[in-house]
């Protein structure tokens, strides 16, 4: 077996370890389970959704934006969209839940762990379409177990499933309205 040593900025290698533990991995996993998609793609398109391989410039900013025809591709993630409150001077605590509007289905995904209920936790949706980020702040202990439905095939995990373009933020499975704990909305 062999072994790689990657030279990365502390600051970058830190946030991004930060981002991985909340799923559970690390960055030797996904170092591994990277060179395993390569090779079994035998590309690396799927590392730049909306764009094709002879377009592909990737810029020298470390935060990876890719410019392909000069259209920027940066796609918004946790850490970024905590950052972009963080400097509008908005605070975000607690657990961070972060969620786009799915693709191919009106609504927000998140399947947060069953433990959220009991810490405080800020959830953060993201409009793609609208390019609004918006930031709820949820006290501990705001809902009961019994009130939010978990997914039958990971019961630890909360099957969250917010309308989109519902000013309610109606969880589809639950019925429960997260509206009265919308915080801060920011354009991005």
């Amino acid at each position: 077996m062999k072994q790689i040593n990657i030279n990365v900025e502390d600051e970058v290698l830190e946030e991004a370890s930060s981002i991985l533990n909340d799923f559970g991995m690390d960055c030797e996993m996904v170092y591994k389970v990277l060179l395993k998609r390569i090779i079994r793609d035998r590309n690396i398109s799927f590392l730049f959704p909306k764009t094709t391989e002879s377009n592909i410039q990737v810029s020298n900013d470390y935060h990876g934006i890719l410019n392909a025809n000069n259209i920027e591709y940066d796609k918004m993630t946790k850490s970024r969209a905590v950052r972009l409150f963080i400097n509008e001077g908005i605070e975000v605590k607690g657990k961070v839940i972060f969620s786009s509007k799915n693709r191919t289905v009106a609504n927000y995904w998140a399947n947060p762990p069953l433990y959220v209920l009991d810490v405080d936790t800020s959830l953060i949706l993201n409009d793609t379409i609208n390019k609004k980020l918006y930031l709820f702040f949820i006290p501990a202990c705001s809902f009961s177990k019994s009130q939010l439905i978990t997914r039958s095939d990971q019961p630890e995990l909360i099957d969250l499933q917010i309308r989109y373009n519902d000013p309610s933020f109606e969880d589809n499975r639950s019925g429960m309205k997260f509206s009265k704990y919308l915080k801060n909305t920011i354009d991005y």
